[in-house]
């Protein structure tokens, strides 16, 4: 990243790698809403190279490894992209990278039912000689913890429940482009009191009408407390 690039070969490469992606985005939206611009469809673009401004263009948070540091650094990641005005987030229900954990996997994909997208996806290039057992978190109905099972399959209930609250306030911020964070730190709806400014990602809104309390400590069981803010 400490490369320089252009005709002068004085720009840095730290500041302007990101555009590239952005404005192939770009270009690539320009042409797809000249060709329906009869307004009979919205399309939408899937990038994993987004930067600020990319807007309705789909931001993919892709390819992280499986471990329990990496699904809280998901949600920072996801507040970061919806507070810098690209509410499109996708993310992958279960990581992607690493041996399959199929406790983490439930608690992954509790959260990303309660994110603007997700998707069932793994990265097919992992291999590890090791561990044969298929790392697809599709394959979620042959895990050996039932506990883990149910924390799927209540999260897919739970995404088809609350869906169309979800993709509701999309067409709000996106469609009718009122700027405005859908997924929302707790500070936002409490800035004159500290604790909202603790452990940011343990908790967020998901529109307005939805507070999120992730589980990201392992060994959680049912019946189990542990501890969220509630303003």
């Amino acid at each position: 990243m400490n490369s320089t690039q252009g005709d002068d070969s004085k720009t840095n490469n730290f500041y302007v790698h990101n555009i590239n992606g952005q404005r192939t985005l770009q270009r690539v939206a320009s042409s797809w809403n000249t060709a329906v611009s009869d307004g009979s469809k919205r399309p939408f673009i899937i990038t994993d190279s987004a930067w600020s401004t990319s807007g309705s263009g789909v931001s993919l948070i892709t390819d992280l490894p499986r471990n329990w540091p990496t699904l809280k650094n998901m949600v920072a990641q996801a507040m970061s992209l919806s507070l810098s005005g690209q509410n499109n987030i996708m993310v992958d229900g279960c990581g992607a990278l690493g041996k399959m954990d199929e406790e983490l996997c439930g608690r992954w994909m509790q959260v990303a039912a309660f994110m603007p997208m997700t998707r069932v996806h793994h990265n097919a290039t992992y291999v590890d000689g090791a561990d044969v057992k298929n790392t697809d978190p599709f394959n979620w109905w042959n895990f050996q913890n039932y506990d883990a099972t149910v924390m799927v399959t209540s999260a897919i209930g739970n995404r088809l429940k609350f869906m169309r609250h979800i993709y509701s306030n999309l067409f709000i911020r996106v469609g009718e482009k009122i700027n405005w964070p859908i997924i929302m730190p707790l500070f936002y709806d409490q800035p004159s009191y500290p604790p909202a400014y603790n452990d940011i990602e343990h908790s967020y809104y998901l529109g307005k009408g939805i507070k999120v309390s992730p589980v990201f400590q392992q060994g959680v069981k049912d019946g189990d407390t542990f501890q969220s803010y509630f303003p």
